[in-house]
């Protein structure tokens, strides 16, 4: 029998028990997070682990005892061996003791005889290849208060960098125009820091980066071809977790105008003023002498169906568009790159329910812009796709649902994605309990009340399965969902505080989503929770979709022993499932206004 071990803590008390699950015997304290013996901080957050109900005292002193068993106290530490010790006395007279030792040696400041150079910080960290008219943008943290400089070879000229000053370390940065180097040559960077005073006898350091950068003009770059379906298209190279922002995911064959390679993206131009970011693993470059694609676009038409509003809009050859929602101006743009006008008229059919007019406008010689201009903002959700020679947008129709019946969520379908799952655990509590089944059990009670009030329900992860993003949402956006909810529980760095980063929130990504949001947020917070809040824009991939209202609720932070105690409580648990039907009902009352 393979027994996974990965999680288990000091003392080594474990009992197999007869439905394969392990669990502690006997009386136990665990010391976690992991416990470290040597430190060079002056105070010890020891975070300890046992059965409830008891008293817990951490080196004599009474500490509180969570209904999760988590026990802590930041703890004074004395220069080299301290000891650590946890008491517990458990309601029936019983006891359990544990004790170890923590070294702590205070960080020890040498004086420094040479400059040094943080090679962590350095950018670029990637080979480039640029335009004349670019910038390189070189930048490092080094030694403090010194004079920083940067030089490219072969060329031999050195650029003198500016300067800021931080706690320990200064910020050297320089901007180098590019169009005095030489073109299809690979240029190092070497950097340099030197003591900003003469007489001085620290010693300097240099560091030739293995990076270089490549200059060539725009007509030498290759023209580029999507070959993923969701082709991730950004708008930046920010450096986030969950990504840059994104300017659309393209289908496959859309062919791509490259301008720059930074390490495996390609920077692809749009037009004089807009430009994106797109993986190597998305796109191939295509033959040199293909011609980049170009159109001029004729009439647009708009039409009502039995499922939804439509725009069909000529799509000659595969160029590249992204779509914005304004829900404050009642429209929807959508963006065609490399499309010039030719549009003398646009048809619009009588009955359509939400489109009130298309409009369109030649905003530079690459970019032509179709205004879809909507009777209110109360929608259920739209899709753009390519059918052939022509893209097909669609503004789906509402569900028919009754307020006033006994079964108010009848005529809805639900999709609930319960975060993470399988190998992926998501956040560990303080305690040990992973997300992954915080998630799917708060999904199954929603799924339990949302049924017996009416409506159909998808259970995206309907047990503990690895899934991928992709998966997750693709068997949401392929079913006849209505609504959307991904489950998650939040998490910070509790390394030093744990009773740190606490609440609940909402998260969206398209802002035609945020009163969905809003809703649930504000019936969540009634739970005595923290408020956290109702966060825009939010990338994660399985509630980043414009075909229903889709939004991710972070039920409490993990991290916090207050929020973990709430969340380990079957009690809390049903109550936030119940705000968070409340919080649904109050949504579709507003769409129904």
């Amino acid at each position: 029998m393979n027994i996974p071990k990965g999680d288990w803590v000091i003392p080594y008390n474990y009992m197999l028990n007869k439905d394969n699950t392990i669990s502690r015997y006997g009386n136990w304290i665990e010391f976690r997070r992991p416990f470290e013996k040597n430190t060079n901080s002056s105070t010890y957050n020891l975070l300890c682990r046992t059965k409830y109900p008891a008293t817990v005292t951490i080196n004599k002193e009474s500490v509180k005892l969570y209904k999760t068993g988590v026990f802590f106290n930041k703890i004074k530490l004395n220069e080299r061996l301290n000891k650590l010790r946890a008491d517990v006395k458990y309601e029936n007279g019983q006891t359990a003791v544990y004790e170890d030792r923590v070294f702590y040696s205070p960080k020890q400041v040498i004086a420094e005889t040479q400059l040094t150079i943080d090679e962590s910080s350095i950018q670029p960290n990637e080979n480039l290849t640029l335009l004349p008219e670019d910038c390189l943008n070189v930048s490092f943290n080094g030694s403090k208060a010194q004079k920083g400089t940067v030089e490219i070879i072969p060329s031999g000229l050195s650029f003198e960098c500016q300067r800021e000053d931080f706690g320990s370390f200064s910020r050297y940065e320089v901007q180098i125009q590019l169009n005095s180097f030489a073109k299809k040559q690979k240029h190092e960077i070497k950097l340099v820091l030197k003591p900003a005073e003469e007489n001085s006898n620290l010693i300097p350091v240099e560091k030739t980066l293995k990076y270089t950068f490549t200059i060539q003009e725009k007509s030498d770059f290759p023209l580029l071809v999507t070959t993923d379906n969701n082709s991730i298209f950004t708008f930046t190279l920010a450096p986030i977790r969950l990504g840059a922002p994104i300017r659309n995911e393209l289908p496959k064959n859309v062919i791509l105008k490259s301008s720059g390679i930074f390490g495996n993206y390609y920077r692809v131009w749009l037009s004089d003023s807009e430009e994106g970011y797109i993986n190597n693993d998305y796109v191939k470059e295509l033959p040199s002498g293909t011609p980049a694609p170009s159109y001029f676009i004729n009439p647009i038409s708009c039409y009502p169906t039995e499922s939804g509003d439509v725009v069909k809009i000529p799509y000659l050859e595969n160029v590249p568009y992204d779509v914005y929602p304004e829900p404050l101006q009642n429209r929807i743009v959508i963006n065609l790159y490399g499309v010039k006008s030719s549009s003398t008229w646009i048809i619009h059919k009588s009955n359509l329910r939400f489109i009130e007019e298309i409009t369109w406008q030649q905003t530079n010689k690459e970019t032509y812009k179709i205004f879809v201009n909507l009777k209110i903002s109360k929608i259920w959700g739209y899709e753009l796709k390519p059918n052939g020679k022509e893209l097909i947008f669609k503004m789906k129709y509402p569900p028919a649902y009754n307020m006033s019946s006994t079964q108010p969520l009848k005529g809805i379908k639900i999709s609930i994605e319960a975060g993470h799952g399988g190998s992926n655990y998501g956040a560990v509590s303080l305690s040990g309990i992973k997300e992954k089944d915080i998630n799917l059990k708060l999904s199954q009670l929603l799924e339990s009340i949302f049924k017996k009030n009416g409506a159909k329900v998808l259970q995206v992860r309907d047990s503990d399965k690895d899934m991928t993003l992709g998966e997750k949402r693709d068997m949401a956006t392929n079913s006849d969902a209505n609504i959307h909810f991904s489950i998650h529980a939040n998490s910070s760095d509790p390394e030093n505080e744990f009773l740190g980063a606490a609440g609940t929130c909402t998260f969206y990504h398209n802002p035609f989503w945020a009163k969905f949001a809003e809703n649930i947020f504000d019936k969540l917070v009634e739970l005595n929770l923290k408020p956290f809040g109702s966060v825009g824009s939010f990338n994660y991939k399985v509630t980043r979709m414009s075909e229903m209202p889709s939004i991710l609720v972070e039920q409490a932070f993990m991290s916090n022993a207050e929020d973990e105690e709430k969340l380990a409580d079957d009690n809390f648990r049903a109550s936030m499932a119940q705000k968070i039907y409340d919080g649904l009902i109050n949504y579709l009352k507003y769409m129904n206004n």
